[in-house]
């Protein structure tokens, strides 16, 4: 495991959670209401501060000014402490932060509110999207969106500059860890010259993370990568079709507070414990719950990670149902023939599924040289094979097929490969025929690309968070579109049935009926039928796969069941 990730993860908290104690406030000054800017403004009268290309404006020298900026070190706590500060734990996530708080004079019009909002709203997000970017925008208008999405581009732009500086030996990560949590913005032009002298995109753009140590990114290239994942690399798109399934939401606000390990907790909290980066909550066909943190819109893709198996495999399905692949029980040579003579030769489609093939496998995250890390590398075949299937045609047998249960991605890349072999299409087509263009998906999806330019069965098909929750309906519901069946009668009972324990056609499923798409760094689709309940998490977890991390959504999905159970 990359030693950065996790430190600066820890460093990005630290610099909201530093506990500071609210001045009083002076004599005649409401702390909810507004407290007079000329305080906080320059000692010579009408000349705005300005930082790192954002200004303040004084409103004592121009009354009535609308849509003022607001400079990031006010965010900070630092330069333009007003002598009113509000403790955000009063509405936002509960944290022992300060930040100066101040309002402008209501003009007639109203754009007056926009500062204040946007400040708010800023700070929200940061300690973990208890307001989303949706609400920013009715709320403060197309400006504090604007903000928000500088302010973060800026900040991951300065961590990516200090873990290039700690691996180089410029600076300790001790040191570096300080200088976030103190002031981060301190970094903010020796950031932008180190990018300009290494040809980089300047910190107010997305600078993209490499290709390489995919899953060794640190938090702010998770952040940007994984919603661009078709920016960095090669991809093929899942076309939607002309209509959209409508997601209504409930008119009723809806929140869940628990006791966790000796505490209380809220969603606020939960999604600034797992670095989520959109939640989704759908009772009865209608949204009750969604909100977004990390920098992600409604508009944004995000990757699934081993999400996607479960897509991959319900593909399978359809292609059973219509009638390109015999059955569960035929051979995996069958479609595959450069595996005759492996580990694989006699293994059937449902061992494959349910990753029983008995073939030795490694799919240890943080090990660069295990299977998992090392089989997306290799070679094509000496006559031109999928490098993957060359790959996975090497391994050893370790016990009969059907005997041992071993969680294999690469298992899940040979079930894509096959599906592609079987009904001559590219897998993102056939889900685009089969589901994408059909259910009413709101955007395209894009699926990664191996090296040889087929998908990634066992990986990452980015797609917006409201269309993660309508895949879930779809397969909650029938695997229907209308009165159509795109799968076998049979197939999600058998889908979604503990074929080995815990386990079913690339499902996690539960002991009380529910089952669960699960991919690395948090990504989940959690279906219960009997309560008609479907839970999604996109996220970007500091470690891959961590049981701290399982625990923490356990908790809350088991709280939003309880909490909705009587709906």
């Amino acid at each position: 495991m990359d030693f950065i990730r996790l430190p600066y993860l820890i460093a990005l908290g630290l610099a909201w959670t530093a506990q500071a104690s609210a001045a009083a406030c002076p004599a005649g000054v409401d702390p909810k209401s507004s407290t007079p800017l000329a305080a906080v403004t320059s000692s010579s009268g009408c000349a705005p501060k300005t930082s790192h290309g954002f200004s303040l404006p004084d409103p004592a020298c121009t009354p009535g000014a609308i849509n003022p900026t607001v400079d990031l070190a006010i965010l900070q706590g630092g330069q333009f402490k007003t002598s009113c500060d509000r403790n955000v734990a009063t509405s936002t996530a509960k944290k022992a932060s300060t930040y100066a708080t101040y309002t402008i004079k209501k003009p007639a019009n109203n754009a007056g509110l926009t500062q204040r909002c946007e400040l708010d709203h800023l700070v929200s997000l940061e300690l973990g999207g208890a307001d989303t970017l949706d609400n920013i925008w009715p709320q403060c208008g197309p400006p504090g969106v604007k903000l928000a999405k500088r302010y973060f581009k800026i900040k991951d732009g300065v961590e990516n500059y200090l873990a290039a500086k700690v691996r180089a030996g410029g600076i300790s990560l001790k040191d570096a860890q300080h200088g976030i949590a103190a002031d981060w913005t301190q970094y903010i032009d020796e950031a932008n010259a180190y990018r300009a002298t290494h040809n980089m995109t300047g910190l107010g753009g997305e600078a993209l993370p490499p290709q390489t140590g995919f899953l060794f990114w640190t938090p702010a290239q998770q952040r940007i990568g994984y919603r661009s994942i078709e920016k960095i690399f090669p991809t093929r798109t899942v076309k939607n079709g002309a209509s959209v399934f409508p997601l209504v939401g409930n008119a009723q606000k809806f929140d869940v507070t628990y006791r966790f390990e000796g505490s209380d907790w809220h969603t606020a909290k939960f999604m600034q414990a797992n670095q989520v980066a959109g939640l989704l909550v759908i009772k009865h066909g209608k949204i009750v719950l969604e909100r977004y943190g990390l920098g992600e819109t409604p508009q944004d893709r995000w990757t699934s990670f081993s999400v996607g198996k479960s897509v991959t495999s319900t593909l399978i399905g359809a292609a059973i149902k219509d009638g390109y692949i015999k059955g569960l029980d035929a051979g995996v040579v069958d479609y595959l023939p450069a595996l005759k003579g492996s580990a694989y030769d006699g293994v059937t489609i449902r061992q494959l599924l349910t990753m029983t093939s008995g073939a030795k496998w490694n799919e240890d995250y943080s090990d660069p040289k295990s299977d998992v890390n090392q089989f997306a590398l290799a070679e094509p075949g000496s006559d031109g094979e999928n490098p993957i299937v060359a790959y996975m045609a090497k391994l050893p047998r370790e016990a009969p097929a059907g005997s041992k249960w071993v969680y294999k991605t690469g298992e899940s890349d040979l079930i894509g490969v096959l599906l592609a072999r079987a009904t001559h299409k590219h897998p993102a087509d056939y889900l685009s025929e089969k589901i994408w263009s059909k259910f009413g998906m709101e955007k395209d999806a894009v699926w990664m690309l191996d090296r040889a330019g087929e998908e990634l069965g066992g990986c990452c098909i980015s797609m917006t968070l409201r269309d993660y929750g309508r895949f879930g309906l779809f397969f909650m519901r029938g695997g229907k579109i209308g009165d159509t069946g795109i799968l076998p009668d049979d197939w999600i009972a058998q889908a979604t049935r503990q074929q080995q324990p815990g386990y079913g056609f690339q499902w996690w499923v539960h002991d009380d009926g529910s089952y669960e798409a699960v991919g690395i760094f948090g990504q989940a689709i959690l279906i219960n039928p009997t309560e008609d309940l479907i839970i999604v998490t996109s996220s970007a977890w500091p470690l891959a796969d961590a049981p701290q991390f399982y625990a923490v959504s356990k908790a809350y999905f088991a709280a939003v069941t309880e909490a909705l159970h009587a709906h």
